[in-house]
């Protein structure tokens, strides 16, 4: 399911168009793919535009607007040119998926209504500035519910976060696996340096640790994505 919404930068508030003042409709169901599309407008009447190079714009799921998180997409990707920029976030029919996100539909289940109300926070930052907007989203229950463990969005949040950002310099190489999410770094002569080191997302997804080669932990960073 694909669903798109538009926000309006001076207030800042989500818009079901760029034209009237009705709140999008948006409905998120467990375990069924999902794409989120979000445009920036600004100006009267309101106008299309990208947020420029640079900008970076993520969306989480939350209980509420201050709760505990659902869904997270750390890097939405943008599309298109000026006025016609979209920026996109995409789950798979596994990726919305939570043990936070099952359990907050537990006491929907139990009460057979069979949905909740949840918040969808997007926020957005050009050149260091950052900010947020909310809107209410319904949350409905899937009637298929699989036996193996939910994902933990944090994490595979960090690890997208961590990819886009932690780039190769000149003369080094990086290869990524996305299996083991550990990023590794190299000369381009092929020859490791005797202060090289791998780089990789915690497994509670808070922290980047850099271990030698040999796996010795040299030190670690908090992330915040």
């Amino acid at each position: 399911m694909t669903q798109t919404f538009v926000i309006n930068r001076d207030l800042p508030a989500a818009r079901a168009a760029l034209t009237g003042t009705s709140v999008p409709a948006i409905s998120i169901t467990h375990l069924a793919a999902l794409t989120l599309k979000v445009a920036f407008a600004s100006g009267s009447p309101l106008v299309q535009a990208s947020l420029g190079d640079g900008a970076t714009v993520r969306c989480v799921l939350k209980e509420t607007p201050t709760g505990s998180v659902l869904l997270m997409d750390a890097t939405m990707t943008a599309s298109g040119s000026g006025s016609s920029t979209v920026y996109e976030a995409v789950w798979d029919d596994a990726d919305v998926d939570s043990t936070a996100l099952r359990a907050f539909l537990d006491e929907a289940t139990a009460s057979e209504s069979w949905s909740r109300k949840a918040w969808l926070e997007v926020e957005w930052t050009i050149s260091g500035s950052t900010e947020r907007c909310f809107l209410p989203v319904e949350v409905r229950v899937s009637f298929h519910q699989p036996g193996d463990s939910a994902p933990d969005p944090a994490a595979d949040a960090s690890w997208d976060w961590l990819k886009a950002r932690l780039a190769a310099g000149t003369g080094i190489t990086r290869s990524v696996n996305d299996s083991t999410k550990v990023i590794t770094f190299a000369s381009d002569a092929g020859s490791i340096p005797a202060n090289a080191c791998t780089a990789t997302v915690s497994e509670d997804g808070l922290y980047l640790e850099f271990k030698t080669f040999a796996g010795v932990l040299i030190g670690k960073c908090l992330l915040n994505a």
